[in-house]
């Protein structure tokens, strides 16, 4: 996905169970594709993880429904910042089939 992608926004659900794991690929991902972003959704007893997740790259960390109209505006900003492709939504399929339009 990332590889298709480079510049996404990846909206993920940390869990206690996923805390390690979630830290490791926030790391990596700055390392690996650093146009992308991580926000990390928790539940508030995980509030504790907040620093951590950022410190390793995380772009934020919501532990709040309340707070999530946060998460709405790092979406708009990151998308703003995203270079638009070169080629239409269009041009890109008719790329990607076996066959081409006729011309016409």
């Amino acid at each position: 996905m990332l590889d298709e992608s480079p510049a996404a926004l990846l909206v993920v659900e940390m869990t206690a169970g996923s805390a390690a794991q979630m830290l490791a690929a926030a790391a990596r991902l700055g390392r690996d594709y650093p146009a992308a972003r991580l926000v990390a959704l928790a539940d508030g007893r995980l509030e504790w993880t907040k620093w951590s997740i950022l410190e390793a790259g995380a772009a934020w960390f919501c532990s709040s429904p309340r707070r999530l109209a946060e998460v709405a505006e790092i979406a708009r900003r990151h998308r703003a910042n995203v270079p638009r492709p070169s080629q239409s939504l269009e041009e890109k399929i008719w790329d990607e089939l076996p066959w081409k339009p006729s011309a016409g």
